[in-house]
């Protein structure tokens, strides 16, 4: 594990995920947020408060699925503490278990603070477990009223299991990172095609971290596949763009690792949609809640002086530059979400009078060039619920750059706005009782990687 280094003094406040109910700020301190979700828990509430526990396993599974009794709304509050929520979230029709770990500062005092809202967690956790067990592990929320210092915000609540303590579930952390180091944590976390063996090495806890260890090697990483695949073929082809524009250009425009960050995000994007069945916040591990347009601003200002640059036609370098890959020039000209209208289950489709799905649908409206376009020219990210083209009333385009403008910001250097980011781990889950390390050392690696900005920062081990 990364050992903490010297705390940093500075005034903290809470940088928020829109899922969960505080206001927003423009700007707020350098910190850390998890959330850990199980869609194998089971949410529900009765008609009246349940004061007793359920006096046998009939009595039990008769309560939760009673026809009074009905899913909670994403974002209930089941059970709370100071700095760490029990809540409910969707699941098709019904609600499962998610656990919000409010941000933290990345000081020594915003690492002990996690620990001991871990703990507290695990103490609620295998309680309300034991308890559970006796009634074919379906409970009333209240059987665990204090346990961790829990308070019960619904006293109406219940949870299915298997055992809460068994229960596995896939960590998300929110974080402001660079630009600069969104390279790092492709290969830190996910994987690089052109690294040595002693590198892969050094990688291979961050790795195994986000998708756990080989069957065949346990000190190794699986495979990586799907979208792990696709962020680390994103960020090749982010280079190779990169190197490829500026040997036709004899090397004259700006590069450098801030570009080659912000190409990562909008080639990941690129690649993820034709893969896409339905449109939700999967689309890679490493999504961007700031939303592009704001990324853009913070680029070194040659880089977004020469690339916004616009020929009589109204095309800009950027363009020029992602035209350099193999299909592009043409890729460019298609939708974003370039997927058949067959392939994708979505709320909002529109058929014909024979009940099959229109070749173009709403997410077929947003064509990738006058996308990145309006990024660079009109300061303007149109992958958003604000601004995606014709976006259907009350739809919501979940996941992309939904804090907007807002960003963090560097504890060490105020005026240093960081992008917000979003770290999923989708395919290594985990139970609540191993969350625990896991987020320690992902809030170590998080922290040296951002107070080292020049480079040397340390990995999880």
């Amino acid at each position: 594990m990364l050992a903490p280094k010297a705390e940093a003094v500075h005034s903290s406040a809470c940088l928020v995920a829109p899922t969960v109910r505080r206001v927003l700020q423009p700007r707020v301190q350098r910190d850390v947020g998890f959330e850990f979700e199980s869609n194998q828990l089971l949410t529900r509430q009765g008609d009246a408060e349940i004061g007793a526990p359920f006096a046998s396993e009939n009595e039990a599974i008769n309560a939760f699925w009673k026809s009074g009794a009905k899913r909670l709304a994403k974002g209930e509050q089941i059970f709370s503490k100071p700095g760490i929520s029990v809540e409910a979230d969707d699941r098709g029709s019904d609600s499962d278990l998610e656990v919000v770990v409010e941000h933290l500062p990345e000081t020594n005092t915003g690492r002990n603070q996690l620990d001991q809202r871990m703990t507290d967690l695990l103490t609620l956790v295998t309680h309300f477990s034991t308890q559970a067990a006796h009634t074919g592990d379906t409970a009333p929320a209240t059987v665990s009223d204090g346990q961790g210092g829990f308070g019960v915000d619904n006293k109406k609540a219940m949870i299915q299991g298997p055992p809460w303590d068994r229960a596995k579930t896939a960590p998300q952390v929110t974080v402001g990172a660079r630009l600069s180091n969104v390279g790092d944590l492709v290969r830190d976390l996910h994987g690089d095609p052109n690294e040595s063996a002693p590198e892969a090495g050094q990688r291979a806890a961050g790795r195994m971290a986000m998708r756990g260890p080989s069957p065949n090697d346990s000190t190794k990483p699986k495979t990586a596949t799907g979208e792990a695949k696709l962020l680390i073929d994103a960020h090749g082809l982010a280079q190779q763009a990169v190197n490829s524009y500026l040997a036709k250009n004899n090397g004259t425009p700006p590069g450098g690792s801030e570009l080659e960050g912000f190409l990562t995000l909008v080639l990941a994007y690129a690649e993820a949609a034709p893969h896409k069945s339905a449109f939700l916040k999967s689309s890679t591990p490493l999504m961007a809640k700031t939303d592009l347009a704001t990324m853009w601003g913070t680029l070194p200002g040659p880089v977004k002086t020469h690339y916004s640059q616009t020929s009589l036609l109204g095309k800009t370098e950027l363009e020029k530059l992602l035209e350099t890959l193999p299909g592009y020039k043409g890729r460019l000209d298609r939708p974003l979400f370039d997927v058949s209208s067959s392939a994708v289950v979505d709320e909002n489709a529109s058929f014909d009078k024979k009940g099959a799905a229109r070749k173009t649908q709403w997410y077929h409206k947003l064509v990738m060039r006058d996308w990145v376009r309006k990024i660079v020219t009109k300061n303007v990210d149109q992958l958003t619920t604000a601004n995606f083209p014709k976006l259907p009333g009350g739809r919501e385009v979940e996941g992309y750059g939904v804090l907007g403008a807002r960003m963090d910001a560097d504890a060490t250097q105020p005026a240093t706005a960081l992008p917000v980011f979003e770290l999923r781990s989708a395919s290594r889950l985990m139970t609540y009782g191993e969350a625990h390390q896991w987020a320690l050392k992902m809030f170590d690696y998080i922290r040296s990687l951002n107070a080292n900005p020049g480079g040397g920062h340390g990995r999880i081990t």
